[in-house]
């Protein structure tokens, strides 16, 4: 549940939208394929207070993603990267 919330954009008061809109997610499971942006290609931002600052939540995505790079799992292709314990 908590790595759910942690990919959602709404977190970070942007606009979700599931459907396409011209931008290829960077990685299976990327909250970034959740976004909707601008056609200056900015994310849209929603009415409601943030949880999160639009500026941490990238950050988050990218760190969620890295365990992904380091195991070498190409953007787009579905995997789990090894989890460390």
């Amino acid at each position: 549940m908590v790595a759910k919330m942690l990919r959602n954009p709404r977190y970070a008061g942007m606009v979700s939208y599931a459907g396409k809109h011209g931008v290829q997610a960077a990685t299976a499971g990327d909250g970034w394929s959740l976004v909707l942006f601008d056609d200056e290609g900015r994310p849209v931002l929603g009415s409601r207070e943030p949880i999160v600052t639009p500026k941490l939540w990238p950050q988050v995505q990218f760190e969620w993603q890295r365990p992904r790079q380091k195991a070498r799992i190409k953007p787009g292709e579905a995997g789990a990267a090894p989890v460390n314990k």
